[in-house]
């Protein structure tokens, strides 16, 4: 290399090299030529070090560019790492968004289900025409006295002139042909549910024989509201729901439990105020029998029938006749001088099985159980020696407008209760009851009646318990209330309404030695019936009470 070139090469790396203070050095580069090593360095132009057609840049040498270029390299790995992180996040919102909504269309297809679960469930009901079950009393061993269950077999049913004939050919009983019998027993047997317009449409042979030897009433008005357990309570009582406490057939007193009870349930004792003819009767020294009567195994007082099975809701209605015929033949130191008596038809045929050939077919078995009764009341010699009143506790009205009250107010602390009477109890709810009434502002007058408890109308007597609710909601004709789709029974026909509407009435017979014959009452309401209970003729001719002073309509609940 000569001397020229070399001091060239020098000054270039002397000013060209990235790596300062540093000697030049000399750039190697092995060249297997002809055999041999030789290193054949040249510098371009460009101030590169050129080797045997090779360009190597003198500034790719340089620690603080290697420095560099790993710093770089750390950056983009972390910009890597973060845009992974972003993605990841990305697809999480994006599953999170398609989870959410397929849990709301999962959601929407609940609520499409469980809204055709009602109807699928009320078409099986409409298919099937179950029953109307009624747990009135605690299920419990049977005693003794009571027969076993028997199949029921049914007559061919009579026609409406071979019943019509029953009350035309048998003969009244004006004379007791047992000697044994001084004093006639009173038996009181409710037909729940038997409406008096049913009379205007159908014939029941028994009933109208009861007319032609006995007497009758135009009409009978329920007390408000027109339900089982109330009304069967105020027939014995002589008491205004409001006053003997069970103001429904499902009560909610939070002195006494903190759920809304079921009077067909219900065990406890507190419900039921108010002195019923049993305890009247067993105080004066008579004894009393109860036969699924609703309330007579329950009672304030403590007193029970001396008589009382439990409820067997399959126990035929003949069996039922032939225990309460067993007991009048008891001997006399024994013999039950009161019986009530409850049968669940024609109720259950109203609720289920609306069509007038569905009442009419149970009526016409009721008929045929009733002169069943009859007959063998007269083949034992006590047709004409007992006091025998037939009633019933309302009528029936067929529904077609159902409300949900989980659809009309949404307030988690107050307490519902269903029925075609909606009742509202405030409980923990903050709101005021001016507040609770406004959701139901809107179909006032043309499906129902909003009041507070303060508010409703005095001939009514529901204001002064408690138990009645914070507002009412009287429901129209036809119209009903449930807490919700999943309470709702799916019932054809219901009960309940105000008692001056004529589907509401019901109907009073009566025959026996103590009442007159032929008599035609004019309307009245079954509060009074314990006046004629306890009357001097009924009863017994020494029994000393004063109803209408030991019954405190006013009493509060």
């Amino acid at each position: 290399m000569s001397l020229h070139v070399e001091e060239e090469y020098n000054k270039l790396l002397r000013g060209r090299s990235a790596v300062k203070n540093c000697p030049p050095a000399t750039m190697r580069s092995s060249s297997f030529v002809h055999g041999t090593d030789e290193v054949t360095p040249m510098v371009t132009t460009e101030g590169s070090v050129r080797n045997n057609g090779a360009i190597l840049s003198v500034s790719s040498f340089s620690p603080e560019k290697g420095r560099q270029d790993v710093s770089a390299a750390r950056f983009r790995h972390l910009y890597i790492l973060v845009a992974i992180l972003l993605v990841m996040v990305l697809i999480g919102v994006i599953v999170t968004a398609v989870v959410a909504v397929r849990l709301g269309h999962m959601e929407k297809q609940v609520e499409r289900a469980q809204a055709q679960l009602p109807r699928n469930v009320k078409e099986a009901l409409d298919n099937f025409k179950l029953p109307m079950t009624w747990q009135f009393l605690p299920q419990s061993t049977a005693p003794p006295n009571v027969p076993p269950i028997q199949a029921e077999v049914h007559e061919p049913q009579p026609q409406p002139k071979e019943q019509q004939q029953y009350q035309r050919t048998k003969e009244c009983r004006t004379e007791c042909l047992r000697k044994d019998i001084s004093k006639p027993p009173l038996v009181i047997l409710s037909l729940d549910g038997f409406a008096r317009e049913y009379l205007d449409r159908f014939t029941v042979g028994a009933l109208e024989y009861m007319t032609k030897c006995g007497a009758t009433a135009e009409r009978v008005y329920p007390p408000f509201p027109s339900r089982t357990f109330p009304s069967h309570y105020t027939m014995v009582t002589g008491l205004y729901p409001e006053s003997h406490g069970i103001v429904d057939n499902n009560i909610f007193d939070p002195s006494i439990s903190d759920k809304m009870e079921s009077m067909k349930r219900g065990n406890v004792d507190a419900f039921y105020l108010g002195d019923p003819i049993w305890n009247i009767y067993k105080r004066s020294g008579g004894r009393a029998a109860c036969l699924y009567w609703p309330g007579c195994a329950f009672n304030i007082s403590g007193l029970r029938p001396d008589i009382s099975p439990p409820y067997n809701k399959d126990l035929p209605f003949r069996n039922r006749f032939d225990m309460i015929v067993d007991w009048l033949l008891m001997p006399p130191e024994t013999c039950p001088g009161l019986i009530t008596a409850y049968l669940d038809q024609p109720d259950s045929a109203g609720h289920y099985q609306i069509d007038d050939k569905d009442i009419e077919f149970q009526l016409a078995i009721l008929d045929t159980n009733l002169r069943y009764l009859m007959d063998r009341l007269d083949d034992k010699g006590l047709l004409g020696c007992i006091n025998l009143v037939i009633v019933s506790d309302h009528g029936m009205q067929k529904t077609n407008n159902t409300h949900y009250f989980s659809n009309i107010i949404k307030d988690p602390g107050i307490i519902p209760a269903s029925g075609v009477i909606g009742r509202i109890h405030k409980h923990r709810s903050p709101a005021p009851v001016d507040e609770l009434m406004k959701p139901f502002e809107c179909e006032r007058g043309n499906r129902w009646k909003v009041y507070q408890r303060s508010t409703m109308p005095t001939r009514k007597h529901y204001q002064k318990s408690q138990r009645v609710g914070d507002v009412i909601v009287e429901g129209m004709l036809g119209t009903s209330f449930y807490r919700s789709p999943a309470d709702d029974w799916f019932l054809k026909g219901d009960h309940g309404y105000d008692y001056l509407r004529s589907p509401m009435q019901t109907v009073f017979f009566a025959m026996g030695p103590s009442i007159k014959k032929g008599v035609v009452l004019p309307a009245v309401q079954n509060i009074e019936y314990l006046n004629l209970w306890i009357g001097e003729r009924i009863i017994c001719q020494n029994l000393v009470t004063k109803p209408l002073h030991a019954q405190k309509t006013g009493q509060q609940a």
